[in-house]
Formats: C-alpha cells, sequence, structure tokens
C-alpha cells in the first residue's frame, strides 16, 4: 500500500495503454516497434498531456498515466475531466492506425506519495482497468467522468465494468 497523502480535491485521470490494433489478443506495440519509434510515441504522447494541461505521472513504452486537476483559475471540474477527454481523442488521432492506443478515464479522488510523484488508489486504479478493458483506438470513461462533460461530448451507452481489485463493477 502506498504512504501519502489523499488529496482532498478530486482529479480526471487519463489511462492509457497501446496495443496493437490488428490482432484479437492485446500484444503490447512496444514488442513490435523499433526502440526509436516507441520512444518518439511516448515522446509526442507527453507533449499532448502537457499541452493539455494534464500532468504525466508514470510513463512507458506501454502505458502512461496523467492527472488532470483543476487550477485555481479553472474551479468548475468539468473543466479537467473537459481537457482530459479532448487529450485522450487528440492521443488516438494522432497515433498510426496500427498503434492505436486505448484509453481509460476516470475522476474521483488522488492518493499520491509526499512528492507528488507516484499516483495510487481507486481513482489511478479504475482508469487503468477501463484503458486495459478498451479496444485500440477509443477513449472509455467511468460515469463519474462522463458527467463531468455530458453536454460537450456524445456517449454511447456501456454496461458496467468489472475491474479487478475494485469491489463493484465500474459504471
Amino acid at each position: 500500500m502506498m504512504t501519502g497523502t489523499v488529496e482532498a480535491d478530486k482529479v480526471s485521470v487519463l489511462c492509457l495503454h497501446w496495443a496493437d490494433a490488428g490482432d484479437a489478443a492485446p500484444v503490447l506495440v512496444a514488442d513490435t516497434l523499433p526502440d526509436d519509434d516507441a520512444a518518439e510515441r511516448l515522446a509526442n504522447a507527453s507533449q499532448l498531456v502537457l499541452a493539455h494541461g494534464g500532468r504525466l505521472h508514470h510513463a512507458s513504452a506501454q502505458a502512461l498515466t496523467a492527472v488532470f486537476r483543476s487550477g485555481p483559475l479553472r474551479a468548475d471540474r468539468s473543466d479537467r475531466t473537459e481537457r482530459a477527454v479532448r487529450c485522450g481523442l487528440a492521443l488516438i488521432d494522432s497515433a498510426p492506425a496500427l498503434a492505436r492506443p486505448s484509453l481509460g478515464l476516470h475522476s474521483g479522488p488522488l492518493a499520491a506519495d509526499a512528492g507528488g510523484a507516484a499516483v495510487a488508489g481507486a481513482t489511478a486504479h479504475a482508469a487503468a482497468g477501463l484503458a486495459r478493458a478498451t479496444p485500440a483506438g477509443r477513449l472509455r470513461l467511468s460515469l463519474a467522468a462522463a458527467s463531468q462533460v455530458r453536454l460537450l461530448f456524445d456517449f454511447d451507452p456501456l454496461l458496467p465494468l468489472a475491474v479487478d481489485g475494485l469491489s463493484v463493477p465500474l459504471p
């Protein structure tokens, strides 16, 4: 278990996983791309996260986790979620067809280590579970995230998703 503080404010956590869109079973693109391509893809993704006001908390050749907070001038919580959705859509649009990421987005409280470098807890875990269960080239939002931006984007209704480690399915 992570030691640290639980932030008082809620955040939107965007998790991304890269998988080969042509395979029925997920195959990490990092296993099929030259190291230079994986590094370029990760650098581009990192730039998009920063451009949308997110903070990169974890990045590897297979996945990344970004946190979007409401800033002092952004008191409305839907702003952070809108930026996270727009970032996710930009990540999908900027990826080559065979290297499209799958993304999951959830909003809730964040547990972070004392320096704020590592994130953990149900919010990050739920976003990662959504990303792993989402087909390549798609972004799946939890009900908590979708309710904050429901007037800005069109959504397809989905059934609740069982995520390993969570006691109830994620709506």
